[in-house]
């Protein structure tokens, strides 16, 4: 297998390759063995697993020895059972213990690869820390536990099945739960991949209480918009113990008329509800406008609800409100979906939870369709997140007091993550209820963030987060490390970086040496530059600014994104580099090393159309440069690519006509 092979392979099996660095660096540790107690079902017997596994019987079970669970129809790794003592013997609190599992398949099924025949790891399982209401929903502890011999034993006692088990051993305390984010189990199929195993047994909410809710929605000139929420709110929702606050920063007079005409119509339609309309002018300040309607509320329980979401089913609130009830709530969010595009037949997701990732706050799914089990239920069941939207949040009144409310330091973003950071540092658990569903019209009301000005403050109050909360900052307790942190990424892959996610060294040249490549070419004089045409170069994205990497430095990182081929070639011979020519024509130009990086989306294209003829593998034509803008000089530079295939004495250039300012 020659070097693009490999590293195609490598691209597309990113667990293998994780696999192989963990190796790397892991040691092989013995000592003594554990009580190894297999099982099939987390709805199995303790006592028949005791008794068939534990020779002496019940009254040989002994309180501070550690018992380890182990499915059947798959392996623990070698280091299995000393990471779980030393889980134990590091935490003396804990009660239970678990860790992350994968699966075995074969390359079709696992990466959708030509199949050999072989089994290989795959689909990792890289599972939240301790996460109470997630619990509830399903036995997400899966194949590979331990407890100590005290709770085994009451366990027996008690007739309890292997999820009572767990939840015992829990026992509502983060103190006494650890999880070992590593995969110390694999499946021997995939057959269970998709089910959530033990849905629906537990209890995952308490009551609906008969309790007033107050409903608060910041709004400012947008009274259509706002309409349709207060309209669809009280048509469609089944709980009715609810009060609205609009708190208005300043609408002008036709709007604010708008709104109390809109007031006195949904009083006279619903019975003389209770509609409050705040209006004050200030500048936008959505903690404030929060707050204000916080002291104004007369409820038990507040709803913080953007203007721009549309209620489209009835329970959505009785089903918040049950999770909101739990001693141990503190934010509740619901499902968020963006509208459905003309001639769909599904929504596709907004929010269902706030991940705390490297790069900062961050909406796993975002933009996916609601279809099927999406990574262990994220889109189906309860899960307890480290944060969730203000766009429509349910929390507590008495606990949103205690933590003294939004941080109005925070005005436009990050305000709802930092209110949940001190939820959940207070001791609360924040979480997501998959069966509250709304629609939110994202940013209709304060418009996007794309702007410069805007892109400026939104790292700003990030930056502004962090320095209030440093020990949070990377840090999320249900989102895996062993997740993607340094990229955008919604869905939930492994994290392994690949030479381009590296930051480069631009080489300055001088005007004559343009023609002398990088690498194995770094002394090959190309006698002709030719063939413009022949080449095929797109700049996805150039960012200058809130480039963020693992290796995370003061200076300013600049990023260059898109794909190059040569037509009529093989391009897995081809070595090629970036250029920055400098605009004013003083001579300035740069260059820099372009690693492959996959691109199925253009090889695709590519291998339909009318350029496959001759041109061959084209999957690793991605571009992906990472550089210190401190090394360059000032100024406006051109981009292009240089390149050489095989052994070939010409070279191919092109400019892409795309601009970066440095």
């Amino acid at each position: 297998m020659g070097y693009y092979e490999e590293e195609l392979f490598a691209q597309k099996t990113p667990y293998l390759q994780w696999l192989k660095e963990q190796e790397k660096y892991s040691e092989k540790h013995t000592g003594k063995p554990l009580c190894r107690l297999p099982f099939r079902s987390c709805e199995d017997s303790v006592r028949d697993i005791a008794e068939a596994s534990i020779h002496r019987g019940i009254g040989g079970i002994e309180d501070k020895a550690v018992y380890l669970f182990a499915r059947k129809g798959g392996k623990l790794s070698e280091n299995a059972e000393y990471e779980v003592r030393e889980a134990f013997s590091q935490n003396k609190k804990a009660q239970l213990v678990y860790a992350d599992e994968d699966y075995l398949g074969s390359l079709d099924e696992l990466y959708g690869l030509e199949d050999d025949g072989a089994l290989y790891r795959g689909e990792p399982w890289f599972k939240p820390d301790y996460s109470p209401d997630t619990l509830n929903a399903f036995f997400y502890i899966g194949s590979v536990f331990a407890v100590r011999g005290a709770v085994l034993r009451e366990a027996v006692e008690k007739g309890l099945n292997l999820y009572g088990l767990v939840c015992r051993a829990a026992d509502m305390d983060r103190e006494k739960v650890v999880h070992i984010p590593k995969v110390l189990y694999t499946n021997n199929s995939l057959s269970g991949l998709r089910e959530l195993e033990g849905c629906g047994l537990m209890e995952n909410s308490v009551p609906v209480p008969d309790a007033l809710v107050s409903i608060i929605i910041p709004s400012r000139d947008n009274s259509k918009v706002l309409g349709r929420c207060l309209n669809t709110l009280t048509r469609l929702t089944a709980y009715r113990n609810y009060e609205i606050i609009i708190v208005d920063n300043g609408s002008r007079s036709d709007e604010k008329a708008a709104v109390y005409a809109l007031a006195g119509e949904l009083r006279q339609k619903n019975n003389g509800l209770n509609i409050e309309y705040i209006w004050k002018e200030m500048a936008f300040n959505f903690s404030v406008m929060c707050n204000i309607g916080a002291r104004m509320a007369n409820g038990e329980y507040l709803l913080f609800l953007n203007d721009d979401t549309e209620i489209i089913e009835a329970g959505w609130l009785e089903n918040m409100l049950s999770s909101a009830a739990l001693p141990h709530a503190g934010a509740v969010g619901a499902k968020l979906y963006y509208p459905k595009k003309e001639k769909s037949d599904s929504y596709l997701i907004q929010h269902v939870g706030i991940t705390n990732m490297g790069i900062g706050p961050a909406h796993k799914l975002s933009g996916l369709e609601d279809g099927g089990c999406l990574y262990h239920g994220h889109n189906l069941v309860t899960y307890d997140m480290l944060a969730v939207t203000g766009a429509c949040m349910l929390v507590e009144k008495a606990k949103f007091d205690s933590v003294g409310g939004f941080d109005e330091e925070l005005s436009v973003a990050y305000n709802d993550v930092e209110l949940c950071f001190r939820l959940y540092k207070a001791g609360y658990y924040n979480m997501v209820r998959n069966d509250a569903r709304l629609i939110h019209h994202e940013s209709l009301s304060r418009g996007s963030d794309a702007g410069e000005k805007e892109r400026e403050r939104l790292s700003k109050e990030k930056q502004l987060l962090y320095n209030k909360h440093p020990d949070l900052e990377g840090e999320d307790p249900f989102y895996s490390p062993n997740l993607v942190q340094w990229r955008k990424d919604v869905e939930y892959n492994t994290s392994y970086l690949y030479l381009y996610d590296n930051e480069m060294l631009p080489v300055r040249l001088a005007d004559d040496i343009l023609r002398t490549l990088p690498k194995a070419h770094k002394n090959k004089l190309i006698r002709h530059m030719t063939g413009e045409n022949r080449i095929m170069l797109t700049i996805d994205e150039i960012k200058t600014d809130d480039i963020e990497t693992p290796h995370c430095c003061m200076e300013r990182l600049a990023c260059i994104a898109g794909w190059h081929l040569i037509l009529g070639k093989d391009n897995a011979c081809a070595e090629k580099a970036l250029l920055l020519r400098k605009t004013d024509n003083c001579g300035h130009i740069y260059i820099l090393p372009i690693y492959p990086q996959l691109r199925e989306d253009v090889a695709e294209m590519i291998e339909s159309g009318e350029a496959s003829v001759r041109t061959m593998n084209t999957s690793l034509c991605g571009i992906r440069v990472i550089f210190n803008c401190m090394a360059i000089v000032e100024g406006s530079y051109e981009i292009g690519v240089v390149a050489t295939v095989g052994n070939e004495r010409r070279g191919y250039i092109k400019w892409s006509g795309c601009m970066i300012d440095i």
